[in-house]
């Protein structure tokens, strides 16, 4: 017997091995074997064999791993302005039913145990997949999610890999051969869905409607389809639909209608509008077609809130196609960028992954430039993040910018900013940077006594009662006032 199987799960699970280092390879291997042995009730589940324990074995896994009541976190639960203990069934349920597919796929598969226990082994422990990094985040006792989605097509071939690579078979795909090495099913899976779905799709499509008694069509639709969309039961479905969803499809490889791009969940209002880039914002080449669609929906009250949406994140695009096209950005476009006048609007559950990105390729690492930029712009407390780091850095740049500004302290990086010896220079500069200076100065009698020498008027702005000897600083402030 080679035990195969037994060896890679030796190699990932330690917990399955015995301490006794006594032990040889093949003498641990049998122990796995008998330590898979004793579940017996799940092998009999898993191989169909006896159908009444099913349901047994479902609530035993949906005790151990499905959210407790108590474990939901009440700031969650605060934001869904809903019935709270109508929400916490509903996760409870949707993580039970999603949980649920995955059992009963493993039951129908035709593989080895141990590759059901691997695969088991590590999706409860596994939450949502980062599409901007491909790559699974970490699941905790207190998600609130639904367990991973279950997308047949990658599971499949990740079966198929890692039996192939556990036979020593050839594999002719270097990334996926040095995945397979560390057995990381995660890695792996995450690998697979990336191959199959990440592919550009045409953006002509169909918009669908849906309402009430839909919540089924809805679910299956959305399935597998890693929107990451939480709408993927119909109870999930009941929970976030208001009137109605419009759901827009483009075709799949075969043709059909099938890939969802943006949903619209519409009542009174647009609740909100999502799509399928990282953290559920609408891609650049859907905001077209958006554009055109929320026309029909003028008449809704917030109809000047999804206008604004749509036209920062229009505005995002045009700056993206720039910057690919090595096109310097105006002044306008930058203040936009940073969000010096106003915040961008997105449509995600979070920021647009490309602000962080475009602010890196567009900072201002001219020193004329910056000066332009910064005479113009200083008012804004943040203006200093448009400027390249060496820049922030250099000191006779800031000094320079002191001068004319003294509130320009506010935006200098805290490691000049709280540097004594700076300080000292910035007050030689422009004495009233005191006036947004740390109180580890304004508030030091040594560094202020320091200050007054360097410039009376400095007293102005001591900490009240730290300061000694007054009528000497007036005196010094009276002839310092008469030489100017």
């Amino acid at each position: 017997m080679d035990y195969e199987g037994e060896k890679f799960l030796l190699r990932l699970y330690r917990y399955l091995s015995i301490k006794d280092s006594s032990l040889t390879n093949q003498e641990k291997c049998k122990y796995i074997l008998n330590y898979i042995d004793k579940l017996k009730i799940h092998e009999k589940v898993f191989n169909g064999e006896h159908k009444n324990l099913e349901n047994y074995l479902k609530k035993l896994y949906f005790d151990k791993y499905v959210i407790k009541s108590e474990d939901i976190d009440e700031s969650y639960l605060n934001r869904k302005e809903k019935n709270k203990e109508l929400v916490k069934l509903r996760i409870i349920y949707s993580q039970r039913k999603s949980l649920e597919r995955w059992i009963d796929y493993l039951i129908k598969k035709d593989c080895p145990m141990w590759i059901k226990f691997w695969i088991f082994q590590s999706i409860i422990k596994l939450e949502e997949l980062n599409k901007e990094t491909w790559a699974f985040r970490k699941r905790s006792q207190k998600t609130v999610a639904p367990f991973i989605e279950l997308d047949r097509e990658a599971l499949d071939k990740t079966i198929e890999d890692i039996i192939k690579y556990n036979e020593k078979k050839n594999i002719d795909d270097p990334e996926l051969n040095r995945l397979l090495g560390f057995a990381n099913f995660k890695k792996i899976y995450a690998y697979n869905i990336k191959k199959l779905r990440n592919v550009d799709h045409d953006s002509y499509g169909i918009w669908v409607e849906y309402k009430s008694g839909d919540e089924e069509k809805v679910a299956n639709s959305i399935v597998g389809k890693w929107t990451t969309w939480c709408i993927t039961t119909p109870d999930m479905v009941r929970d976030y639909m208001s009137d109605k969803l419009i759901i827009y499809y483009t075709k799949d490889k075969d043709g059909n209608y099938t890939v969802p791009r943006i949903c619209i969940s519409k009542g009174k209002t647009i609740h909100e509008i999502r799509g399928i880039a990282p953290s559920q914002n609408v891609e650049g080449d859907m905001l077209e077609i958006l554009a055109e669609k929320i026309i029909e929906y003028k008449d809704c009250p917030n109809y000047w809130y999804i206008e604004t949406q749509l036209r920062d994140m229009q505005k995002l695009n045009d700056i993206g196609i720039k910057t690919s096209n090595d096109e310097e950005l105006t002044f306008d476009e930058i203040v936009f960028l940073f969000e010096l006048e106003k915040k961008i609007q997105w449509f995600g559950n979070f920021p647009d992954y490309r602000i962080k990105t475009l602010r890196s390729l567009n900072l201002i690492n001219d020193k004329e430039k910056a000066i332009d930029f910064l005479d113009k712009y200083s008012k804004y407390r943040d203006s200093i993040k448009c400027i390249g780091e060496e820049l922030r850095k250099d000191r006779s740049f800031i000094i320079d910018e002191l001068k004319i500004n003294p509130g320009f302290i506010c935006n200098v990086d805290d490691d000049l900013a709280l540097n004594e010896e700076f300080m000292k220079d910035a007050i030689k500069a422009n004495v009233h940077v005191l006036s947004n200076a740390d109180r580890k100065f304004i508030g030091n009698k040594d560094f202020m006594e320091e200050a007054i020498k360097i410039n009376p008027l400095a007293s102005h702005y001591a900490v009240p009662g730290i300061m000694k000897n007054k009528e000497k600083h007036k005196k010094l402030l009276f002839h310092f006032k008469k030489q100017s």
